[in-house]
């Protein structure tokens, strides 16, 4: 999915809303591999996610934001 780039983010986007902390948490450390964020994506709902797993993959996502920082 990396080596796709941003062409796979709307499978991703769909697996970020799965309810699973773990689907979740894994498409962020997918994500995090892209070079660049794609300008649709925002890692500010995850920050406040209840699994704190998902919330330690989402922080480097976050510190990309120039917003977020």
């Amino acid at each position: 999915m990396v080596a796709m780039g941003e062409e796979c983010m709307p499978i991703v986007e769909t697996m970020l809303e799965d309810s699973r902390w773990f689907v979740v948490r894994n498409m962020l450390a997918l994500v995090q591999r892209l070079p660049e964020l794609p300008e649709e994506f925002s890692a500010a709902s995850f920050m406040d996610h209840k699994d704190p797993r998902v919330r330690r993959e989402a922080f480097p996502l976050a510190v990309r934001e120039r917003n977020l920082r």
